[in-house]
């Protein structure tokens, strides 16, 4: 608006309001950033207090505390291992393990076993690997267990406590960039919509899933393309080598866990970006072709690194193979006949069958906080499921199109980019339902996750900018006429 001013007026008023223009525009930066640092900080400390204390009640406070522990004890049981013999033993894979030398199923070694071995200083006679991941996440705390000089009770709360920070860090990070793209209230809902998750409350902290794991790939391309917003040339390749950079930490970190949904959610800003900036077919194939290029080599080269990791254990890197085959065959549409008996039913099951089971799924329960005056209330107001959530994005949506039309082209645009992104994310937890259809059938305690990745956070994004769309009118339309 400066520059259009200046263009209008003769060349000796232009200088002066260019410069008013310069040194206001200098403040407006400084002042956002120190705002964007604020959202950052605040973020951090309430995302922490939910995920490491339940601080805000969301969760059932038994549920919260036993979230998963078993899962999680194969992150102390590789910490005994790696205390033992050495942090690459069993090729560093995560696992389960036993104090005498008989050869237990896997799934029969004791949780509790893990857990007091490793605070007890002990050591397994046996030791049996999880080889569906690298396990990184063990390798980090493996690091830190020999460095830190601490008792390990105190180090394994340390590890819980440093999980939830980091979980809260990067999703921190996420809120932060919607502030700088949408403003404060819009980044106010995407918070909201976070704390407000009791699934994302009991996965933030635990060693297992390492959460954050999934969300640092966004975050990175996020603050990438914030700073890069137009795709050409040099730039291709740079988003290129990030996204290939953010997928490989995050298999590294937590394995293959919800992929596809992973995938797509750090594709998510591109899309927003793309939407928003017009930005030409051209750049769009290929900064688009050489992102997923990027995404697929760095799936495959932690997919060969698995392989060798297995084959330390199996005796060979074509066991690797062969043992990798298994597992993404078991969990999505592999031929019953060809597979155990106990995958039958999943593999056999309907995929809208599967679907149904996740639509109903709890996004957030009122009855932890008030009293349900009826059981018609109790039943359609205070439990908030995801089929709830995918109405309101929907209607939400049809309004802002037709809303949009009113607006100025800049607000149109982000109105516009906001809507298409947001059922863009709605594929992310639609594709691991869908893909992993066997997993999801099996996983119906847990898998209600992938909704939030990132499908939640930009539907309740979309919903802070009606509102902020809403409250600019009003502001507007009670200012006098000039």
């Amino acid at each position: 608006a400066c520059r259009s001013a200046v263009y209008s007026l003769r060349q000796a008023q232009g200088a002066k309001v260019l410069q008013v223009c310069n040194f206001m525009n200098r403040r407006s930066h400084f002042s956002q950033a120190r705002i964007a640092f604020l959202v950052l900080i605040i973020s951090t400390l309430i995302y922490f207090l939910a995920f490491n204390y339940n601080i805000f009640g969301v969760a059932d406070q038994e549920w919260f505390d036993t979230f998963y522990l078993r899962t999680q004890s194969m992150i102390p049981g590789r910490l005994v291992k790696s205390r033992q013999d050495g942090l690459f033993s069993a090729g560093g894979m995560i696992g389960r393990g036993v104090l005498g030398t008989e050869n237990v199923e896997w799934d029969e070694r004791p949780t509790s076993v893990q857990y007091d071995t490793y605070i007890n200083g002990g050591e397994f006679g046996n030791f049996a690997p999880y080889t569906s991941q690298i396990g990184g996440q063990a390798m980090i705390f493996g690091i830190l267990d020999a460095v830190l000089p601490f008792p390990p009770e105190t180090k394994f709360n340390l590890f819980v406590t440093l999980t939830s920070l980091l979980t809260a860090i990067v999703l921190a990070g996420v809120t932060r960039w919607f502030y700088l793209e949408l403003g404060i209230l819009v980044a106010l809902f995407v918070l909201m919509s976070i704390v407000f998750s009791h699934w994302l409350t009991v996965f933030g902290r635990n060693l297992f899933w390492a959460t954050w794991g999934f969300y640092l790939p966004m975050l990175i391309v996020m603050n990438f393309l914030h700073r890069n917003h137009d795709l050409q040339g040099r730039r291709i390749w740079q988003f290129a080598m990030v996204v290939f950079a953010a997928t490989f930490l995050k298999t590294f970190l937590n394995g293959y866990e919800y992929i596809s949904t992973t995938l797509l959610m750090t594709m998510a800003p591109f899309v927003f970006y793309i939407v928003r900036g017009k930005t030409s077919f051209r750049s769009i194939i290929v900064s688009g072709s050489s992102a997923t290029a990027a995404a697929l080599l760095a799936v495959l080269l932690s997919l060969v690194i698995l392989s060798f990791q297995i084959g330390v254990n199996q005796g060979s890197f074509s066991e690797g193979v062969d043992s990798i085959i298994y597992s993404f065959q078991k969990r999505t549409h592999g031929n019953p006949d060809e597979l155990p008996e106990e995958f039958a039913e999943s593999l056999q099951a309907k995929t809208t069958d599967v679907l149904a089971v996740y639509l109903k799924g709890l996004f957030f329960d009122l009855h932890n906080y008030l009293p349900s005056p009826n059981e018609l209330i109790s039943r359609y107001i205070y439990r908030v499921r995801y089929l709830n959530l995918i109405l309101l994005f929907a209607a939400g949506s049809l309004f802002t199109i037709w809303d949009s039309r009113r607006h100025p082209s800049e607000r149109k645009s982000e109105a516009t980019a906001l809507t298409v992104t947001v059922w863009f994310a709605f594929l992310a937890p639609i594709s691991w339902h869908v893909i992993f259809k066997s997993h999801s059938f099996f996983h119906d305690h847990i898998n209600f996750i992938v909704w939030q990745m990132p499908f939640t956070l930009f539907g309740f994004a979309l919903m802070g900018l009606i509102f902020k769309n809403w409250w600019y009118q009003l502001r507007r339309s009670g200012l006098p006429e000039s």
